[in-house]
């Protein structure tokens, strides 16, 4: 039997015939179509809404989180030399909802959690990393490409002109991706009856209210 969870109105169903289903932009319906399962496949879960609020407060805390862990890896002896504040805080964002059984710090805190729609359990590492590879993902490749013209730079001593350009490319790149998607995202989280962004169609995960539990780091249920 499946289940409703949070606090939003519930999502009516609909009929299997695309051409009957809800009025979205083109764009939308090709996103959706990448979900890892169907709006028509029977779940455990029936994701809606939570309160778009404590997401956001969520976002904040884990942001704070990430911030804090990439100060302390930073006066970590050479570990400076090999990663930046930046990526560390990537890295940790990408993850972070594996953490205290689909939680994550700022999620546990505000009482939500991540959970797969189809099986209800709390959302894996994999699981995790799809959901934010969305809004990570490609930061990831930009920091890769800095570090392999660092490297690059060491053997060939490009000119200062060159590293300058291409190091201002990659933050202009990354900006725009960042500015275009994570709005997106807010949107559709803010917007859907299901309260579901890409990141969770494409992982196969929702996010729903849940009691706060700071008891298991890394253990699943």
């Amino acid at each position: 039997m499946t289940r409703s969870f949070g606090s939003g109105p519930d999502r009516p169903r609909q009929d299997k015939n695309p051409e009957l289903r809800e009025d979205k932009p083109g764009f939308e319906n090709r996103l959706d179509s990448l979900s890892k399962y169907s709006e028509d496949e029977e779940t455990k879960v029936k994701p809606v809404r939570v309160d778009f609020g404590k997401r956001l407060v969520a976002g904040v805390i884990d942001m704070a989180v990430a911030y804090g862990i990439s100060l302390v890896v930073n006066v970590i002896p050479f570990a400076a030399v090999f990663v930046t504040s930046n990526l560390v805080m990537v890295l940790v964002l990408l993850v972070r909802d594996y953490f205290f059984e689909g939680r994550g710090v700022g999620k546990n805190a505000m009482g939500l959690q991540v959970v797969d729609v189809k099986s209800g359990l709390p959302c894996g590492f994999i699981q995790a990393a799809k959901r934010n590879i969305v809004l990570f993902g490609p930061l990831i490749i930009l920091f890769g490409v800095g570090l392999i013209m660092q490297l690059v730079n060491l053997l060939l001593h490009l000119p200062e002109a060159v590293n300058t350009a291409v190091f201002e490319v990659i933050n202009i790149v990354g900006m725009v991706y960042t500015i275009a998607v994570i709005p997106y995202e807010a949107y559709r989280v803010y917007s859907r009856a299901d309260g579901r962004r890409f990141g969770d169609q494409f992982a196969g995960t929702a996010v729903i209210d849940a009691p706060m539990d700071f008891s298991k780091p890394v253990a699943r249920q």
